[in-house]
């Protein structure tokens, strides 16, 4: 069953109603390699959560179809949606009545996935390097140049896009079995 939406210019957007919650139960050995710690700072950042792959895949695979899920992370429940795609990330903004002027976080899993965002030419300053270094994952905010890759619906046309590296174990499996960047603000519904 699937809702009708509107997007800016009048036209008509299908907002789907099936959703899934990615909770905590099991993961394979990959999945808790991928979360280890990459530096000693980083060790009692990640509490690696035990999460139910089947779940985890099924909730990738809405991403990649449009839809939105909602997902935990160290600080709040977001409502993710595949920030590649401008469709999808309408319907954050209808689901959650939220300001069409209020930009989006863009969230990563990994370094290189950070990397494939960069603008072309585009080198990160040492001061951000340290701050990554020291603080991803967690819930360091950084703006960069927006990348070509991310379409206006995230950054409400913004020239620079917010991106962080969760550390919630099942957040970071989750956009990893994606294999896309998340946009995901907070669940509750704008202004609450």
């Amino acid at each position: 069953m699937a809702s009708r939406a509107a997007h800016a210019d009048g036209s008509s957007l299908q907002q789907p109603t099936e959703c899934v919650r990615v909770s905590p139960v099991s993961f394979p050995e990959t999945i808790r390699a991928l979360l280890a710690p990459t530096s000693p700072s980083q060790a009692n950042d990640i509490s690696v959560a035990e999460g139910d792959v089947a779940t985890l895949r099924r909730a990738a695979a809405l991403l990649l179809r449009g839809m939105l899920v909602a997902m935990p992370t160290e600080t709040v429940y977001g409502l993710a949606a595949n920030a590649l795609d401008p469709e999808a990330v309408l319907r954050i903004f209808s689901a959650k009545g939220r300001p069409a002027d209020n930009p989006l976080i863009v969230h990563v899993s990994s370094l290189s996935m950070l990397q494939g965002l960069y603008p072309p030419g585009w080198i990160v300053p040492p001061a951000y390097s340290a701050a990554i270094q020291a603080h991803w994952p967690g819930p360091l905010t950084i703006l960069l140049p927006r990348s070509p890759l991310i379409p206006d619906a995230v950054t409400c046309g913004q020239a620079t896009m917010a991106v962080r590296m969760p550390a919630h174990a099942v957040a970071l499996a989750l956009i990893e079995a994606t294999g896309v960047p998340l946009a995901a603000p907070s669940a509750n519904s704008s202004g609450r």
